[in-house]
């Protein structure tokens, strides 16, 4: 696969959990998800997600995050998981 598929790939996924619903991204060039890859991710995959985050950027203006599955999440909106990351809350 390549570098630029990844991210592609990462829009399909969200996509195919919520068929019939809008899924926000960005409103008024205000991030509303944040990009989540495993602690352990593959160079591949960080780079898939700065990636995601950099074409979301230049799209909005807004700057989504990328966050670990090891970090405390204190967040409500849209996670956009890249790669093989673990359940959110799970130890």
């Amino acid at each position: 696969m390549s570098h630029r598929a990844a991210p592609l790939l990462a829009l399909v996924s969200i996509a195919a959990t919520a068929p019939s619903a809008d899924i926000p991204l960005v409103r008024d060039s205000t991030p509303l998800a944040r990009i989540m890859i495993a602690r352990a991710a593959s160079d591949q995959v960080k780079q898939a997600a700065a990636t995601l985050a950099q074409y979301v950027e230049q799209a909005s203006g807004a700057k989504l995050e990328v966050l670990t599955d090891d970090q405390p999440l204190d967040f409500k909106g849209t996670l956009i998981r890249v790669g093989s990351v673990r359940s959110v809350g799970s130890d």
